[in-house]
């Protein structure tokens, strides 16, 4: 009985790290396949952000093709204040029902015009963003020497430097601007820190850093660019040194 007494605790041991074992095993496959839905999530929410900036590059395309230069950031009211943006411009590409019932002899924010908010094109918002709907998560980039310099416009033969490396289009995350509002970053009040928790920057969610769309038809992803490299990727003719 002795001897059988001396081998319960032993057993019990085994039992237990046995059960820990066990345990640690089954941790460990859901931990991977949690990881791996979590990067497969990832990849997906990327490839969608890379579809929108497609989207809206084709549509800047067509609209360059059709008026023979890019939209302006915005129209401006009788004042010189921004009153409707480039992303509703861009509706008489992507949604031309939506823009021909959009009005502008009211403001973006109308009586008329907010009835239209729930008919964002998919493509002005990033799927990753979980803020409230009908928020935007592409922008311009606005200023002298840029794309977009405010409410004028430029074409492609305006632009000096390599295409490829001259950004048309820029992600932002969690900035909270209605898809609507005519409001951008801004060269001249604009952090040049990738996602600057303090400032308007180019921004994202994105593990594998924000998204920007360049004139010539390429997205690249922004990691580890200095200031200084990214205004010269804003500008359109080259620096004077």
């Amino acid at each position: 009985m002795n001897g059988n007494s001396s081998k319960k605790p032993i057993l019990r041991l085994w039992r237990i790290a046995f059960s820990v074992l066990i345990v640690g095993a089954l941790c460990s496959i859901v931990a991977w396949v949690v990881t791996n839905r979590i990067r497969s999530n990832q990849a997906a929410h990327a490839l969608k952000c890379h579809g929108n900036f497609c989207c809206l590059e084709v549509a800047m395309r067509n609209y360059h093709q059709q008026h023979g230069h890019f939209p302006p950031a915005y129209l401006a009211d009788k004042d010189g204040k921004p009153a409707h943006s480039w992303r509703v411009l861009l509706l008489e590409i992507l949604e031309p029902q939506v823009f021909d019932a959009y009005r502008f002899d009211e403001p973006w924010d109308g009586p008329n015009n907010r009835l239209l908010a729930n008919r964002m094109p998919t493509c002005y918002a990033c799927s990753e963003d979980d803020r409230k709907q009908f928020l935007t998560n592409y922008f311009v980039v606005m200023g002298p020497d840029t794309v977009f310099p405010y409410a004028k416009t430029t074409s492609r033969d305006d632009i000096k430097r390599p295409r490829e490396d001259t950004i048309l289009l820029v992600e932002v995350a969690g900035q909270g601007i209605h898809w609507m509002q005519p409001s951008d970053l801004d060269v001249n009040t604009m952090s040049f820190e990738l996602n600057d928790p303090q400032r308007p920057r180019i921004s994202s969610t994105h593990d594998a850093g924000p998204g920007v769309y360049t004139v010539d038809g390429m997205m690249l992803r922004l990691t580890n660019e200095t200031p200084d490299q990214l205004r010269e990727m804003l500008r359109i003719t080259p620096e004077v040194k």
